[in-house]
């Protein structure tokens, strides 16, 4: 009988000992955790309260070049742009299906006269003759965001889209020259323009009598005698 209740009270301290072991276990990890969120929440409003920082921005810049206007600009163009290339091509000798790509685009050309050389003034016949330098075009500007590109002919065994990135690639000079030919389409705005700026030249420089005077626009090789090129 002594043995069973000696065992018994043996088994008996086994359990409390677990038991115990289990709350502290328990405990300690409730009191870990709490400790955890307490150092969360204490520790970045005393690091506030120990650290401080103050900002100061400042930002520079230069100018690389300052220029004052020595053009006047004269005449705009707008127009919708459409180039298309048809590609041919061979292998071994024997041709290969043909490729068709076109490119759509919006582009303004803009044209310029120097004010700083090529003028020159005339009084003749009642009328103040202006010589004016040649028109000189800007870099055509393209809407980029409106360009459309087609594939009008592909073909299986050819490269649709390096066609099309060789014809984009060229467009710059396709451009430019475009830019020179088309200057004849806008002497006749050239022209208005030149006359307003010198006539409001002459007003604030010479006399009254000059500033009645019509204006006769002229540019390099043309008549003096003939009608101005251009004009309607």
């Amino acid at each position: 009988m002594a043995e069973f209740n000696n065992c018994f009270t043996l088994k008996g301290m086994k359990n409390s000992f677990k038991m115990t072991f289990l709350a502290v276990i328990i405990g300690g990890g409730a009191l870990l955790m709490y400790s955890v969120y307490r150092t969360q929440n204490v520790v970045p409003h005393l690091l506030e309260k120990i650290f401080s920082e103050d900002v100061n921005d400042k930002f520079h810049a230069y100018a690389t070049k300052v220029s004052g206007k020595q053009s006047l600009h004269v005449a705009r163009l707008n127009r919708m742009e459409i180039y298309e290339r048809t590609s041919k091509a061979k292998a071994f000798g024997f041709s290969l299906p043909d490729v068709i790509v076109s490119i759509t685009f919006p582009v303004e050309y803009n044209y310029n006269v120097s004010l700083t050389a090529g003028w020159k003034f005339e009084k003749r016949d009642g009328m103040l003759m202006v010589y004016a330098p040649e028109l000189s075009g800007q870099t055509p500007a393209v809407n980029v965001s409106e360009m459309k590109f087609e594939i009008k002919k592909g073909s299986f065994i050819r490269d649709e889209n390096q066609v099309r990135e060789r014809l984009q690639k060229e467009l710059t000079g396709f451009l430019s020259e475009n830019s020179i030919a088309l200057r004849e389409q806008v002497r006749t705005e050239a022209r208005l323009s030149i006359e307003q700026f010198v006539r409001g030249w002459v007003a604030s420089q010479v006399t009254e009598n000059t500033t009645a005077l019509p204006i006769k626009v002229l540019f390099p090789g043309e008549n003096a005698d003939a009608p101005p090129s251009g004009t309607p």
